[in-house]
């Protein structure tokens, strides 16, 4: 198996939306998934006995193979002397369908090297298409199946399909982007959730749970999109509508070896949810062997008000606060247009560092900070191509900047400043440009720098990408330009204040760069305005800097000259933030206890 997986060229595997689940993930899958069916079964002998476990995009048979030998474990323990037990799973228990013939050999085979029986129930076909003229490859489960169709008295099911009792993968990530036009129709079709841009791995849910018999359990690792992403309300709500779900675990980015893709746990059951049902919640699970989880109602993500946002970030005692802060208010995406910047990375060969006349000023995510700009002397040339430059007038009016992406480890996920001067910039950054007259933008930058909204924020949001449609969600107050004032002042007394700032802590740091060629500095000597001159010196010591007596006596009164000058702006600074976060909590008519939820949260 890992020499033809390694064979395939990873360019090939993203593009087919393959990426290949390590040995803890089909470890974790197969046993929760079979221990939630085995729950609710009476008699665990004949659920044992009779259970159908199919992969829909089953490739070289990880999923499978684990179910052998799961499967295997529970017959040796529980029914040792049931007679050819490894015959018997081959045979009954183990379907596949993959669209790589080569794969579905491979697997075959390895099933074999298993048990020493070949398994004739893994089938090359297209899971998702039932129609031969939109695919050769299309699938015919009663045909290829039909055991699948047998209840479980040994006759036939007229009436209905009797279904699959365990789903289980990790199917393809395909955009609607990437997929056949004629494929692409039949799957508006016949899909309920192909909507927008929709992706493969959301119908292969679909089609999952249409193959389930009622009470079944279906188990994926996926694409994390379908928790938030506008383009997948249309799934969420068919999960709330159809499924019972009793498992979410968010694993993030590192799962795969060859690429970022941030994924998450599915797991539901194949039934209308039961008033009360709870989610199992894992919202960071990065150790498996640690059941580290809180439990949310399955009622409180059903709300097509809030686009059936699934919030694994949040706890119960926070969404009736969310649902205040959202009461009567617009949203951002009805204010702001909010595109990203020119679609080139901050490294860009570009970008340059030595001006010419016809350049422009450029910044990138790292130049940005809260209510600060950090200009570093770099540059472009602005070119006419408007899929990568689109037009200089975003660029030239005032406009928000705000960072794209943000490390999950960092407690502010919003860091947002006003520029009023024209920059250009990346697309590591994404600009917020005034559509809505009724509002001022310094208001707008102090309700997202605060600590309310990015409260909000990270119970929404996991992903370390800021993208627009989780911008257009942040609820604003529907006040007048004349109640915004206040905030309004504070916050560009605050963006002058932070240039003040900046220069002072930068002109510290040029001056020891002429006077001892250093340009890069520690975390502490960044911040030198923090530190003594005792702890100063460790840290010029640190970065190979020895100053001689005389030197000392003359850094030291400059030092504590310079400190003297920018303690009263962060002083000033760190006040104003306060008195900004306190009218944002009036704003949005918190009391003190749901204000002490937001500060610990």
């Amino acid at each position: 198996m890992d020499s033809y997986e390694s064979i395939l060229a990873i360019d090939f595997r993203k593009q087919e939306g393959i990426f290949y689940s390590p040995n803890f993930i089909t470890n974790y899958i197969i046993t929760e998934t079979v221990k939630e069916y085995l729950a609710g079964q009476n008699n665990t002998f004949e659920a044992l006995q009779n259970i159908k476990i199919l992969d829909l995009a089953c490739g070289t048979g990880a999923f499978l193979i684990e179910s052998f030998d799961f499967l295997l474990q529970k017959y040796h323990t529980l029914f040792p002397d049931f007679p050819q037990s490894e015959k018997w799973i081959i045979e009954n228990n183990l379907y596949g369908v993959d669209l790589d013939v080569n794969a579905v050999q491979i697997c075959k085979e390895l099933l074999f090297e298993k048990s020493g029986f070949i398994c004739e129930n893994i089938k090359q076909g297209n899971s998702l298409i039932d129609e031969p003229s939109i695919d050769e490859r299309a699938f015919d489960w009663k045909k290829e199946f039909p055991k699948a169709f047998v209840n479980l008295s040994g006759l036939a099911d007229l009436t209905g399909f009797e279904g699959f009792d365990l789903i289980v993968g990790n199917p393809p990530y395909v955009s609607t982007k990437l997929i056949q036009e004629s494929q692409k129709k039949y799957f508006l079709e016949k899909y309920v959730t192909a909507k927008g841009q929709f992706d493969l791995y959301g119908l292969f849910i679909e089609k999952g749970q249409k193959l389930l018999k009622k009470g079944g359990v279906l188990s994926f690792i996926t694409s994390s999109t379908f928790l938030s992403n506008k383009d997948f309300v249309d799934l969420r709500r068919f999960l709330f509508e159809k499924t019972q779900i009793t498992q979410i675990a968010y694993l993030g980015e590192t799962v795969f070896d060859q690429a970022a893709v941030d994924v998450s746990i599915l797991i539901f059951k194949n039934q209308k949810a039961e008033e009360h049902n709870q989610i199992q919640v894992f919202k960071n699970r990065k150790n498996f062997d640690e059941d580290i989880f809180h439990l949310i109602r399955q009622s409180r993500f059903d709300l097509e008000k809030n686009n059936y946002e699934i919030k694994l970030n949040s706890e119960e005692k926070d969404f009736d606060l969310i649902d205040k802060i959202y009461e009567n208010k617009e949203t951002l995406g009805n204010i702001l247009d909010l595109p990203r910047g020119i679609e080139i990375g901050g490294n860009s060969e570009k970008i340059t560092s030595k001006y010419q006349i016809g350049l422009e000023k450029v910044l990138v995510g790292k130049n940005i900070g809260r209510y600060q700009i950090n200009f570093e002397e770099t540059y472009i040339q602005f070119e006419n191509d408007k899929s990568i430059f689109k037009e200089l007038e975003i660029y030239k009016q005032p406009k928000i900047l705000i960072q794209r992406i943000r490390n999950l480890t960092l407690k502010q996920r919003i860091v947002a400043t006003l520029d009023s001067e024209g920059y250009l910039c990346t697309n590591t950054l994404r600009i917020g440009i005034l559509k809505n007259e009724n509002y001022d933008l310094s208001f707008i930058l102090g309700i997202l720098n605060s600590k309310l909204v990015n409260f909000i924020f990270s119970k929404f949001f996991l992903n370390k990408d800021i993208y627009a449609y989780q911008l257009e969600r942040i609820p604003i107050p529907q006040i007048s330009l004349s109640e915004q004032e206040n905030l309004a002042q504070k916050v560009n007394r605050l963006l002058f204040l932070n240039k003040q700032f900046y220069q002072s802590q930068k002109d510290f740091l040029d001056l020891i760069t002429s006077n001892f060629g250093k340009d890069q500095f520690t975390r502490k000597l960044e911040n030198w305005y923090k530190l003594d001159w005792n702890e100063l010196s460790k840290e010029l010591e640190k970065s190979k800097i020895k100053l001689s007596l005389p030197k000392q006596k003359e850094w030291k009164t400059f030092f504590t000259e310079e400190k003297a000058k920018v303690m009263p702006l962060d002083d000033e600074i760190q006040q104003l933030e306060k008195e900004i976060d306190n009218l944002v909590y009036q704003l949005y008519n918190l009391t003190e206890e749901e204000i002490k939820i937001v500060e610990n949260g």
